[in-house]
């Protein structure tokens, strides 16, 4: 089951519980995919009856990586180290707005400014999200050869624009194998991930 989220709306432990008790399983899996919902997560466990396990995903790429190693056939423990190893291997961006004038980290950023972030930290600043997209590639690829990237592009984002955007990347990364999605999520440009 999946519960809506996202910044400034996170699930409570109490929306979380009712999912659990909603599913008709023996043990559960959740992915919180942010880091303000791991806690909440958590105690659900103390709640029902029904085993649960928390997979800790900050990410939205986080959480698509560990149920890419979940495998139906493994038992939970196989597949909660699977899981949780996968997360490790996955750098996640985001590329958005700046809602105010500020500095950070020796950046000068202005309102309507886009910033990409590097697992939450403001890294780079610029005009266009196709351009802080690949300035925050460049910032995670810069000691890889290849890579898979996985680019989601938000509401705000047309198809075709983000088709350019691949072909812009698979050009400056030749080695990397690129995938765009439609993601759909307000307020990000792009969500990307590199493994």
């Amino acid at each position: 089951e999946i519960i809506e989220g996202g910044q400034t709306m996170n699930p409570s432990t109490e929306e979380l519980y009712r999912a659990v008790s909603r599913i008709q399983a023996e043990q559960v899996i959740i992915l919180p995919n942010n880091k303000n919902v791991i806690m909440a997560a958590g105690q659900v466990q103390a709640l029902t009856k029904t085993p649960v396990t928390v997979i800790p995903s900050k990410t939205i790429p986080q959480g698509i990586s560990a149920l890419m190693a979940y495998n139906a056939e493994a038992g939970i423990k196989k597949n909660r180290d699977a899981m949780s190893k996968a997360l490790k291997s996955v750098i996640t961006g985001e590329v958005t707005f700046a809602v105010r004038n500020s500095s950070y980290n020796g950046l000068e950023i202005q309102e309507g400014d886009i910033i990409g972030l590097k697992e939450g930290d403001i890294i780079c600043v610029g005009k266009k999200p196709s351009g802080v997209l690949l300035d925050l590639l460049k910032d995670f690829l810069k000691n890889k050869e290849d890579a898979l990237i996985t680019v989601y592009y938000g509401h705000d984002i047309q198809e075709k624009e983000a088709n350019k955007v691949k072909t812009e990347i698979e050009e400056a990364f030749p080695n990397a194998e690129v995938e765009v999605y439609q993601g759909g999520q307000p307020f990000y440009y792009y969500i990307v991930s590199v493994e």
